[in-house]
């Protein structure tokens, strides 16, 4: 009955002095709004990198082992044959198995640009990809065709201005062979850190038909559901090394995906606390904006603090009534902060490649944060409404 006449009593006292309170709640609603925002964000990108890197299509883990060959005479031979991949399907917890090249699809080539060679990197498709800004892309009957056509990105299309007077309608040389540019697409940067969006796309079947096809030196092995993947991986390397058919060779080398979205996860972690502990400076100035607010509040109210002692309250209930006017104001000013960060995440979200990711931890922790400053900054001005004479409270 006590606390319940206290918090009332904190409330009209802080709904007296609404000015003087919004200031000091200011503080502590833009800290944990920050907090909020930046926590929200990192979740998100972690959520999606982790994905990224150890997922398939349908959510299953993902893992590569990779062919390091003794010498360059295993370039053109074949690394992995049906022996080898049935061998993997045996192994407990793979799911299925596919034969990788460790570039991927796209590659790496020097364009003409002028009188010196630059890097770009083309990807051959079946058909075009990108926002079309200017020109027209290919399409699978293009592919089929083999005609070599090229779209370009609009940061190729920049650096190539620079050496013709037009984009469309001129050739970029690859690996020797002409490609007609019919278009140019909206570069993008992508929010993966380990592929990038290519320059130039061409048909898939023209570019092949002249390019070296890579026998393939990965296995891209999708494992069971709830499979250590840790473990299926050295597996399938113990298995390959004393079976495969290349085991004389070279050496097959595992890529844990999870591992490595555990590393570059750790790292954003660090990253985000370091942030999180510079948006944290904010609230630690709205503590010292509470405490100076309540020091203020005892001054004004010693008259008020001594009636209450002359009628019989006890030191302890003074300095309760205080404390509980500090942590009301800090705690309603992180549950705003907390909503104001949400809200300023989910519309940052609508410009980056991933969503942002709210947990339940993150308001209570907004919550537990502005009650703990609220409960550490009052303690000194509590305790000194009660240190003083009650003749002198009450002149």
């Amino acid at each position: 009955m006590i606390l319940l006449e206290l918090i009332k009593s904190a409330y009209y006292s802080l709904r007296a002095n609404k000015r003087r309170s919004l200031l000091s709640m200011l503080g502590i609603v833009i800290g944990i709004a920050a907090v909020v925002m930046i926590l929200s964000i990192s979740k998100g990108f972690q959520r999606n990198l982790n994905n990224t890197l150890t997922r398939s299509h349908d959510g299953k883990q993902t893992g590569v082992i990779y062919f390091s060959a003794q010498d360059s005479s295993v370039a053109n031979q074949t690394i992995f044959n049906q022996s080898d991949l049935n061998l993997v399907r045996s192994v407990p917890g793979v799911d299925r198995v596919k034969v990788i090249t460790s570039d991927g699809d796209q590659h790496t080539t020097k364009i003409l640009m002028g009188t010196k060679k630059e890097e770009w990197l083309v990807e051959p498709v079946v058909k075009s990809k990108g926002t079309l800004i200017r020109g027209t892309g290919f399409n699978q009957a293009n592919n089929e065709l083999h005609q070599r056509v090229a779209v370009v990105s609009s940061e190729f299309a920049k650096q190539w201005q620079k050496k013709h007077a037009q984009t469309i309608g001129t050739a970029v040389n690859l690996n020797g062979f002409d490609y007609e540019i019919i278009g140019v697409f909206q570069a993008k940067t992508t929010i993966n850190l380990f592929m990038n969006t290519a320059d130039i796309y061409v048909p898939k079947a023209a570019y092949d038909e002249v390019t070296p096809v890579s026998q393939g030196d990965g296995l891209l092995i999708t494992m069971a559901t709830k499979a250590d993947s840790k473990k299926v991986l050295k597996s399938i390397a113990r298995q390959l090394k004393e079976r495969g058919s290349a085991k004389t060779r070279g050496t097959y080398e595992i890529q844990d995906n999870q591992q490595m979205a555990s590393a570059v996860g750790k790292i954003l972690k660090g990253i985000t606390t370091f942030i999180g502990s510079v948006a944290g400076i904010s609230l630690f100035i709205a503590g010292i904006g509470v405490m100076n607010m309540t020091y203020i509040s005892v001054t004004e109210r010693m008259p008020e603090i001594g009636i209450r002692r002359a009628l019989g309250a006890k030191p302890n209930d003074i300095t309760l009534q205080f404390l509980i006017e500090g942590t009301m104001l800090t705690s309603f000013g992180g549950l705003i902060g907390y909503f104001v960060g949400s809200a300023l995440a989910v519309i940052i979200g609508h410009f980056l490649p991933f969503k942002v990711t709210f947990e339940t931890g993150a308001f209570w922790l907004a919550f537990l944060i502005s009650f703990a400053i609220g409960l550490a900054f009052s303690v000194g001005p509590a305790r000194s409404a009660t240190k003083k004479n009650l003749l002198e409270l009450l002149r």
